[in-house]
């Protein structure tokens, strides 16, 4: 296992990290870096406590942003069911399904749930129907999305973000240098081969 690790926060209420999960796949998990995602409750840091923080102006500019983005990277991109998303229960339920080999399959369909399908993924019921299509147990999740153990955690991981120094996600750690946001992916890449290939290029990012 490599010495280095990339710890990227997000939650599944983020376009953006949406966007960046999909480059992340596609652009850094051949790296020689371990790759750690851990799900923070966006609604948690200062800035989105007040509510949905942006002016009308700037909400159009970065939808109008967004659809650049995805189509700049070639990341399918649809409307959601409502705005703003509420992560919280597929946050809740990637806590709980963490260390099993679900994990991924649910991280990658919750997302496109969301943000490509238009499913309204702000339900509890329709995050515990993503699990079962992905062969999770329907009475099993519903009842760990509930407990005080992953509640416990979700804050926890929320609390640690904001402590490094995250503000917003996806934020991301190369060890402890933080890049935010899916548009330094590449700067978490070019970071990711300083510390392990010397510079070198591994491969290239627009295969």
């Amino acid at each position: 296992m490599s010495e280095h690790t990339l710890e990227v926060y997000f939650d599944y209420a983020s376009p953006f990290a949406y966007v960046g999960d999909a480059r992340i796949d596609r652009e850094l998990a051949q790296l020689p870096i371990s790759i750690v995602r851990t799900p923070v409750y966006l609604r948690g840091f200062d800035i989105f406590k007040a509510g949905y923080p942006y002016s009308a102006a700037k909400s159009a500019y970065l939808a109008r942003d967004l659809a650049r983005c995805a189509e700049r990277h070639g990341v399918p991109l649809g409307t959601p069911a409502t705005m703003p998303v509420n992560g919280l229960y597929m946050l809740r339920a990637h806590v709980a399904l963490t260390g099993t080999p679900e994990l991924d399959a649910f991280r990658r369909e919750a997302f496109r749930a969301t943000w490509v399908d238009g499913a309204n993924t702000s339900d509890p019921e329709v995050v515990v129907a993503i699990g079962e299509r992905i062969g999770v147990d329907h009475h099993e999740l519903a009842a760990a999305m509930g407990s005080a153990s992953v509640k416990s955690e979700l804050r926890a991981n929320t609390e640690r973000a904001i402590e490094r120094g995250a503000f917003g996600v996806p934020a991301m750690f190369v060890d402890d240098e933080l890049f935010w946001g899916q548009d330094r992916v590449d700067y978490v890449r070019a970071r990711v081969e300083r510390l392990t290939c010397g510079g070198a290029m591994m491969s290239d990012p627009d295969e």
